[in-house]
This record gives structure tokens, sequence and C-alpha cells, in this order.
């Protein structure tokens, strides 16, 4: 004698929410995986640039449109990476997209977690569709046993994060070992308008500086090393109708150039082993007469 046959349960709102609530879920580790691995990238990217660019300008000492040009750069790294990272915070999987990651890791499932989100809740309660009903009701039990975290990639994180561990040393032994070379970069970098001079072997005392001259006298510019002793030192001069550059001569200890009758205003700046300094302004005037 054949037994009566008992029919299925019908799908309840349970079954449906526990496999709505298990790929919402997914989604938030998804989209917050990302938004770490976007990050790592960001912090990688932005100290990499950084550090290059402080070392070049403590080789090169990088004029005021190179430090410019730095700070752009580092500007343009930035506004692209946070541009990566908001497009990485609103990101959005739909359901089915949800299922086939959760598929691909588990191929076990053998669809049915695709089917039985595809279906969907109204085609499974309408009459007679009870192995719909069962392939839902199965998903849902299937998918609250899985580790949804397996489902989420981790290589770019791991990337990032041992990115992060290597590059973690270099930055903490540039400020800790040169302390001024780094804070000295990183201000010309970031403050590119700012009159900051960069660190040199040579440090010169220039005389006189800024200063008016009776037209048509004489001016000798003084050069006394601070530090360092440089084998030349340059004048450069910068006026109206002359620009050259002359080699100054050494004077016991310190070096000297004279300049014969100026006439018109210029402009001067004493260079010597790459350390450039601030240009100095000096003026003309007739000389005063006795009343």
């Amino acid at each position: 004698m054949t037994p009566p046959h008992t029919a299925s349960p019908p799908l309840s709102n349970e079954d449906l929410g526990q496999l709505t609530r298990a790929l919402n879920r997914l989604s938030r580790l998804r989209r917050w995986a990302g938004l770490g691995e976007r990050l790592l990238q960001a912090l990688v990217l932005i100290t990499i640039a950084a550090l290059t660019l402080f070392v070049f300008d403590n080789l090169v000492h990088l004029s005021g449109p190179g430090r410019a040009a730095a700070f752009a750069l580092l500007l343009a790294a930035a506004i692209i990476c946070l541009w990566r990272i908001v497009a990485a915070a609103r990101r959005r999987w739909n359901q089915d997209q949800l299922a086939l990651m959760v598929e691909r890791q588990y191929p076990e499932l053998d669809n049915r977690l695709v089917n039985a989100v595809q279906f969907g809740a109204q085609d499974a309660a309408a009459p007679g569709h009870k192995l719909i009903q069962a392939i839902i009701r199965e998903a849902a039990q299937r998918i609250g046993s899985l580790d949804l975290r397996a489902v989420i990639p981790k290589r770019g994180l791991k990337r990032g994060a041992l990115a992060v561990l290597v590059l973690a040393p270099v930055v903490a032994i540039y400020p800790l070992f040169f302390p001024d070379h780094f804070f000295n970069a990183a201000v010309r970098v970031f403050l590119p308008t700012a009159t900051v001079l960069p660190i040199s072997q040579v440090q010169l005392k220039i005389e006189p500086g800024d200063a008016t001259l009776e037209k048509g006298s004489d001016l000798t510019v003084h050069a006394t090393p601070l530090r360092g002793l440089p084998r030349t030192v340059y004048l450069e001069l910068n006026a109206a109708n002359l620009a050259d550059r002359f080699t100054m001569g050494l004077d016991g200890d310190r070096f000297v150039y004279a300049l014969r009758e100026m006439v018109e205003p210029f402009r001067y700046r004493v260079r010597a082993g790459g350390w450039p300094r601030t240009p100095k302004s000096l003026r003309t005037a007739s000389r005063s007469r006795p009343p």
C-alpha cells in the first residue's frame, strides 16, 4: 500500500529573509574589503611618490617651478586615490552577482544559489512550484552554513599590507637618521611658494645682501663659508643690460668678487657646490649734493 504523499511545507518568509540577509552581508564584506584595498594602495602610492620627490629634492635641489610641479604631481595622485576610494565605498552588487561569487567559491552548490536568486520569491510562492520552493529553501539552509568571508578576494589586501610593512622601515629611517633633510624637503615640496632653501653640504654667509649703492660706485661681494669649503664659488649677476657669471676668488677665509662702477640696479646670486643663495637686490642712487 502506497503511503500517503506528504505535501512540502510552504515557503516561509524566513527562508527568503535568510537568503537575502546572507547576500547583503556578503555585499558589505566585499565593499569593506575593496575599500581597505584602495586605502592601502593610496597609502603606498602617495608614500612612495612623496619619498621619491623628497630624495630628489635633497639631491638636485628643485627650482621654484620644479617644486610646483612636484606638489602638483602629489596633488594629482591624492585626487586619483580619493576618487578610487569613493568609488570603492559606493560600489554595489546585485544578488545575481553575489550568488555567482558564492558559487565560484563553493562549486558544490551546483547552481542552487544562483537558481534560487533568479527564480525569486514571487515565482516560488506561485501554486504548483514546489520544486522552486525546495530550491530556495535548500539554498537558504546551505548559505547559512557557509563562511562567506572565504568568498572575499584577499590578494589585493595582502599585497597592500605587505607593501606597507616594507615601506614602514624606510619611512621611519629617513626622518630618524636624516631629520633635517626629510623635513626640509617636505616643506619645500608641500609648500612650493615658501622661501625655504635646500640643505646643502656647503653653507655661505653672503654680504652685503640687499643694499643701495651710489651710482657709479664699486661693490665687493663676500661669501664666507659657514659649513664646508667649496672648491669654486660663482657670482651670478642679472641686470638690465647684463647677465653673466663670475668666479669668485679666495681671499683668506672667504671668497670675494669686486664689481666696478655699477650704474644700473641689479640682482645677484652666489652658487657653490649646488648651494643656491636667495637672490639679493641692489639699487643705485645718485650722490647727494650739499646745499
